[in-house]
C-alpha cells in the first residue's frame, strides 16, 4: 500500500489516516512543511503528541455513512478523559 502521493492535495484539517503499530489510527492535517513532510494531530490524544510523518506513511482516510472523516480507529472517550487527566497533572508539576 502507497502513502499520499505527492501530487495528492493535502489541507489542513483534512482527516487521513496512518499505522501505528499494527493499528490504523485517524491524524488531522495541521500544516504542510517545507520539507515535504505533513504535521500531523493524532485525532483523541492531546498536542504534545502532534509531530510530522512523511507523505509515504499517510493514507486517505476510506468515507462511511458512519464516520464522515473516515473509518481510521479512535480512542474511546474515558481513555481520552484519562490522558487528558494525566497531561494536566504532569503539566502541574
Amino acid at each position: 500500500m502507497d502513502g499520499v502521493a505527492d501530487k495528492a492535495k493535502i489541507k489542513p484539517g483534512q482527516i487521513l489516516r496512518t499505522k501505528w503499530g499494527s493499528t490504523w489510527w485517524a491524524v488531522e492535517v495541521l500544516e504542510a512543511q517545507t520539507d515535504g513532510k505533513i504535521k500531523i494531530h493524532w485525532v483523541g490524544w492531546s498536542k504534545t503528541w502532534d509531530a510530522p510523518k512523511s507523505r509515504s506513511e499517510l493514507y486517505m482516510a476510506p468515507k462511511s455513512k458512519k464516520n464522515k472523516k473516515g473509518d481510521a480507529k479512535k480512542r474511546p472517550k474515558s481513555e481520552r478523559r484519562k490522558n487528558r487527566k494525566k497531561a494536566e497533572e504532569a503539566s502541574k508539576e
